[in-house]
């Protein structure tokens, strides 16, 4: 099977600047009662951003002439890939570029079940296209914490049935980092061989895809 060929985009990075303030890090100072009745203290680094939590969304749909199930993956820029210098960057990731999900920050208002819905609608219209109506997303699974030692990003999967025919030029969110990317739809069965030859390396997508097929079942 072929490579999934990522765009060519060159990443061209410059020095360190101060930081923006997007990511903040934090230092507790944590005093630990064990149930034991040992005690124990540590001053403990964290990151925290105004947007702490994520919303991943699976775009699916069936071809029903091969009974095939196929989901939509777009092309993410991630600097930080490039640089953390001793990752060797080659040819077919693209240079800073890697596959993904749609995927968006939750905004603060959007912290309850309702928010949640609404960011799946915006971030999925934004990164891939598709404008869906209330009610068409479903949760796959349980939210999960990915980065617990750093931070408590907490990570929600939606899954969502899109009409290929109605996808439209994505609303992006006007950075950099959303413009030129490439989407595409392949089979499920496609991308988690991807995943396993470590083509798809992002973790929320490997993980939101092997729940997908789970949420799926036998379809």
């Amino acid at each position: 099977m072929k490579y999934l060929e990522l765009p060519r985009h060159k990443l061209i990075i410059g020095p360190k600047q101060p930081a923006k303030g997007f990511l903040k890090t934090v230092s507790h100072k944590v005093d630990f009662v064990f149930e034991n009745g040992v005690t124990d203290s540590m001053v403990v680094d964290s990151i925290e951003r105004k947007s702490m939590d994520v919303v991943v969304i699976i775009p699916y749909f069936y071809n029903f002439i091969t009974g095939k199930l196929f989901i939509y993956l777009k092309s993410c820029i991630r600097p930080a890939l490039v640089t953390r210098k001793y990752i060797r960057q080659s040819a077919e990731h693209g240079q800073g570029n890697i596959w993904e999900l749609p995927a968006g920050l939750i905004e603060p208002e959007e912290y309850n079940l309702t928010g949640v819905y609404q960011a799946a609608q915006r971030e999925l219209e934004e990164e891939i296209g598709f404008k869906q109506p209330d009610g068409s997303f479903q949760f796959c699974g349980k939210s999960y914490y990915a980065n617990v030692g750093m931070m408590a990003e907490q990570i929600f999967i939606l899954k969502t049935a899109v009409d290929p025919k109605t996808i439209q030029i994505p609303t992006e969110d006007g950075s950099p980092l959303e413009k030129y990317s490439k989407i595409i739809s392949i089979t499920l069965d496609d991308a988690l061989y991807y995943i396993d030859r470590g083509e798809i390396v992002d973790s929320k997508t490997i993980l939101a895809l092997y729940r997908f097929k789970i949420s799926m079942g036998n379809k």
